[in-house]
């Protein structure tokens, strides 16, 4: 997912907007890609296809296009569902680890979210995990104290886990 997601998920909010919906807006972005997303009432994001032209394949695409679902849906607080499938060229068990990397897990036992039928989903990222806690540290800093990564290297250094660490 893009370092910068909490600028990015407001970005795709409001090019959704500007474009009336998120099918409009993917649309626009991504013509030559084969896709099929909705969100019905239930309150979620589906997606029953993505398929990018084989000529345009390992060129991050694809990815680009589900971090962009992915922006939108955390920006609005939604989960997205999809269900990885053969049915249009891809190999099942690969999709499956594509989309795990993205993000996505099985929908199933204990945490099943039961709103949303297919066999994946990606649940919505809170605001603190989005942002890395920069608006935490931010709090922090402005008062005078230490950001939680300046703590934790402190407390390795105390621990002699590492010598020293440079912050940019």
């Amino acid at each position: 997912w893009s370092s910068d997601v909490c600028s990015s998920d407001l970005k795709a909010l409001s090019e959704v907007k500007k474009a009336g919906n998120l099918t409009n807006w993917l649309s626009k972005k991504y013509p030559n890609v084969d896709f099929a997303i909705s969100e019905p009432r239930s309150g979620h994001i589906v997606v029953n296809k993505v398929v990018v032209p084989e000529n345009m394949r390992g060129k991050g695409i694809g990815t680009q296009f589900m971090n962009d679902v992915a922006a939108y849906a955390d920006a609005s607080g939604k989960p997205v569902g999809l269900s990885p499938s053969s049915d249009f060229g891809g190999v099942k068990s690969k999709l499956e680890d594509w989309y795990k990397s993205l993000g996505f897990s099985p929908n199933k036992g204990r945490s099943r979210d039961l709103s949303v039928s297919e066999s994946f989903v990606r649940k919505p990222q809170e605001k603190e995990r989005r942002c890395g806690g920069a608006i935490e540290n931010a709090l922090r800093i402005a008062k005078g104290r230490k950001s939680r990564s300046e703590e934790h290297t402190s407390e390795l250094q105390s621990r002699g886990l590492i010598s020293y660490a440079v912050f940019c």
